[in-house]
């Protein structure tokens, strides 16, 4: 699909950084978390986590990764790495790598919550 942009990156820091995580999600085909308020991302091809000093990786089988610690956290800024990858970093030193690729199907979804009530979704 299509690559990350500093644009999206920068939206994504923007919103992010007064929200913590609310809610997340795992499963065998996705991996989804949503900040109070702001936006929800539903990942399909790879994420990987930096949590309490270690790392793990999910494709597609749920990893042994501690998320529920993500929970309640704000993130601390969002950069683009490079334009397959974001990394949403947090002050107790956690961070998430979101994952895009050129496959013909979706690796990423963004949806942004508008002030009106309406949501705008990117995909990647």
């Amino acid at each position: 699909m299509l690559s990350f942009t500093e644009d999206v990156a920068l939206r994504l820091d923007q919103l992010c950084r007064r929200e913590p995580i609310h809610w997340i999600g795992l499963g065998r085909h996705d991996f989804q978390f949503a900040f109070e308020g702001v936006s929800r991302i539903a990942c399909f091809f790879k994420v990987s986590f930096f949590i309490d000093g270690k790392s793990y990786d999910w494709t597609e089988e749920p990893p042994s990764a501690p998320i529920w610690r993500l929970v309640g956290q704000t993130p601390q800024n969002v950069v683009l790495l490079d334009e397959l990858r974001l990394r949403i970093s947090f002050s107790s030193g956690d961070h998430i790598d979101i994952f895009s690729d050129h496959a013909p199907y979706e690796a990423v979804l963004i949806e942004f919550a508008t002030d009106h009530d309406k949501i705008e979704l990117e995909v990647f």
